[in-house]
């Protein structure tokens, strides 16, 4: 019996001309193939369907065939298995035409994907084509137009903004261009209801419900929405967006951009202000794309970081920090322009100005160390002008305009904030070049301290001792503090030789924190001397506490103790020279304390074990400068806090006195205005009644017509009646 080998597969062929009949396809006798399916496979001219003179031109068999193939092998080899075998020796090819199919069609795929790669990004407008077909039909209201030809927005229109802007599937939908155009002008409609200096919008907004619906939907919406429109991409922290799609769609992105700079400038509320920061914070990627629009977003958002409430400012600052991060191109200016904010605002200092300007501090340094290399440069060159203008003062001592270009609030802000800075480039690694700038910053600020002994600026030399702890303490670096806290101490000795003169009365006297210069009417008030003695005596014992540890410490102070004897003899005030005292007592203790660890214990400078054990132990924490520092801390705490609460008090009681001032000035205010107002009205002349001339009958009473009133009971009668 011979058998046919069945193919089970309908061979490839090549497309003919349309002109031309195709090929008929000719199936083997063991497989029944119907004419439908030769039908249908005469019908296809390509895999899409359609005729292409570029396509392969190549046909393949539907699954049906395939499986009726399978069936029948699976029939011969339960029937006639020796057979079926003989086929898997003698031409394994035809049990195999399904594997052989598989591969044809993986190939298949992978020619289609690589067409798919080799597409360019510039088939940007076929894209869109497709986009529209998708896009959900929805009817655009009937806007209607006021007098001067304006399209008025109402509830209509945010209706079917919200619908075609805030979807859930933010993927998958669409975006229609001409949307995003009329969200856009009716979010500059809002920007010129503000009060914005700007050309008449092409909408306008009259509801102030409709106006705080569609700035709350522009804030949430439109990020995504101008993302998903130029096709953006995350990178990171930062998002990449097709150059095709930003030269198309530019207009739409800076006119959103610059309405939201304008609106930023414009709001004044401190929730609107937090609200407009963080939509522009998702918005940075796009700001860093356009030069002018980064310059303005710096301007606007450096003026709030300086200017505005803590709340603003902390936004502010994210968005600051978030622009310098991903975008190192705009560092320099970003760092300029908020080192000049900071100066500009820092005249001023008072209790509630101090946590704004110790933010700005703190901010400013952890902008530093985005980029340090780069911030040296500019750190560098701002701290050598302040050396300069230092040198200036030094030189003409006598005149005072040079003293106070140095001597004010602006020029130890900066102090202050580049002591901070350079204590966190010790904290962190890489800011090496920055931590170097601790030797001449340090040199300034003894020069100021140097510059004028009067002893009106002693809260000002203060303030340069401070300053000095800080570096020491972050820098490890030895500062003379001691010596010059003793400077400080000779100062105090000279204003406690006069009298002290009490005050008249309740005198508020300055915070010293907030001072630089004391007054003569508070030098003689023994309130005011306290002060003094105790802020010395502060500055010595954090000097001293932060020497504690070292080895050194006996022989840096023994001279420190030999001038603290010697003003001492010269303070004619017990109060004053006992606090001194105790404290001397105590550095005399704790270089005893110092001498018996050296003394008990061998070192070897070259065994770092040795060295790191001595250093354990004059740590100790029950050392006599470490237990008296403890105690004072706690005390020097408890003083603080009765201080503001104090202050707090006053400053509720003069509130209420300006109140009820203020009530008794607009009721006098009011009464006079009233006085004036009767004075100035003209006085009227009544009109003459006419008397009428009653004849000699009226006079008579016509005693027939009885009294109505008489049966109302007045008891009846009330003012609600």
């Amino acid at each position: 019996m011979k058998l046919k080998k069945s193919t089970g597969v309908l061979k490839k062929r090549k497309l003919v001309p349309k002109q031309a009949e195709p090929e008929k396809v000719v199936a083997s006798e063991d497989e029944e193939s119907s004419d439908e399916e030769v039908a249908k496979l005469d019908g296809e001219g390509s895999l899409d369907g359609n005729e292409s003179e570029e396509d392969d031109g190549t046909v393949t068999v539907e699954k049906g065939g395939m499986k009726k193939h399978k069936l029948n092998l699976e029939k011969l080899k339960k029937s006639d298995p020796e057979f079926f075998k003989f086929l898997q020796q003698e031409d394994a090819d035809l049990l195999n035409m399904d594997d052989d199919d598989d591969d044809d069609e993986d190939e298949d795929d992978e020619d289609e994907e690589d067409e798919e790669d080799e597409e360019d990004d510039d088939d940007d407008e076929d894209e869109e084509e497709d986009d529209k077909t998708k896009i959900k039909k929805i009817r655009k209201p009937k806007i209607k137009s006021d007098s001067s030809g304006r399209l008025i927005v109402d509830s209509n229109v945010y209706s079917y903004l919200q619908q075609v802007l805030v979807l859930d599937d933010e993927v998958t939908t669409p975006i229609n261009p001409s949307d995003v155009r009329m969200a856009v002008d009716v979010f500059v409609a809002c920007v010129a209801r503000v009060g914005a200096d700007i050309e008449a919008p092409k909408y306008v907004i009259n509801e102030q419900s409709i106006f705080e619906a569609v700035v709350r939907m522009c804030f949430q919406a439109m990020p995504d929405v101008l993302k998903r429109l130029l096709k953006a991409k995350p990178d990171g922290e930062k998002f990449l967006f097709s150059k095709t799609c930003i030269k198309k769609y530019q207009s739409y992105v800076r006119t959103y951009l610059h309405a939201m700079i304008v609106f930023l400038n414009e709001v004044q509320t401190t929730e609107v202000l937090i609200a407009t920061l963080k939509a522009i914070t998702r918005l940075v990627d796009l700001f860093a794309h356009f030069s002018r629009m980064s310059k303005l977003l710096i301007k606007a958002i450096v003026k709030i970081w300086s200017r505005k409430t803590l709340e603003c400012r902390l936004p502010a600052f994210v968005c600051m920090n978030l622009l310098v991060k991903n975008y190192p191109q705009h560092f320099v200016p970003l760092y300029k322009s908020a080192y000049v904010a900071f100066v500009a605002n820092s005249k001023v200092v008072t209790n509630e100005t101090w946590p704004l300007l110790q933010f700005m501090h703190r901010t400013f340094a952890e902008i530093t160390m985005i980029n340090p290399e780069q911030a040296y440069k500019y750190a560098f060159v701002y701290i050598r002008q302040t050396a300069v203008h230092l040198r200036n003062a030094m030189i003409a001592k006598g005149r005072k305009d040079l003293i106070f270009s140095i001597y004010n609030w602006q020029m130890m802000q900066c102090m202050y904030m580049w002591v901070r800075v350079i204590a966190k480039a010790h904290s962190l690694n890489g800011a090496e070049q920055i931590g170097e700038l601790v030797y001449p910053l340090i040199q300034v600020i003894v020069g100021i301290f140097r510059l004028c002994n009067a002893p009106t600026f002693l809260p000002l030399r203060l303030h340069c001792c401070q300053l000095l702890i800080q570096l020491q303490a972050s820098c490890t670096n030895y500062i003379p503090i001691l010596q010059l806290s003793c400077d400080c101490l000779e100062e105090l000795a000279r204003e406690l030789k006069s009298k002290p003169k009490p005050a008249k009365g309740s005198v508020k006297l300055p915070d010293i924190e907030c001072t630089l210069k004391g007054s003569s009417q508070f030098s003689e008030l023994p309130q005011w001397r306290k002060i003094l003695s105790e802020h010395v005596f502060r500055t010595m014992m954090q000097a001293a506490h932060l020497l504690a540890g070292q080895a050194a410490f006996p022989d840096v102070v023994l001279p420190i103790n030999q001038r603290i004897s010697s003003i001492l003899d010269s303070m004619k005030n017990a109060d004053h020279a006992h606090l001194f005292r105790g404290l001397q007592t105590k550095l005399k203790e704790h270089s005893r304390f110092v001498l018996d660890v050296l003394a008990r214990k061998y070192i070897d400078l070259n065994d770092e074990m040795q060295v790191r054990a001595v250093r354990f132990e004059l740590n100790n924490p029950d050392s006599p400068i470490k237990a008296f520092y403890r105690q004072w801390e706690k005390v020097w705490k408890m003083k603080e806090r009765s201080a503001i609460e104090s202050s707090k008090k006053e400053d509720k009681k003069k509130k209420k006195e300006e109140e009820a001032t203020a009530k008794k000035r607009k009721a006098t205010e009011t009464i006079e205005e009233g006085d004036e107002d009767d004075d100035v009205k003209p006085s009227i002349p009544k009109a003459k009644r006419k008397r009428i001339k009653i004849g000699a009958a009226a006079k008579k009473a016509d005693a027939t017509v009885p009294d109505k009133f008489a049966d109302m009971s007045l008891a009846n009668w009330s003012d609600e009646d």
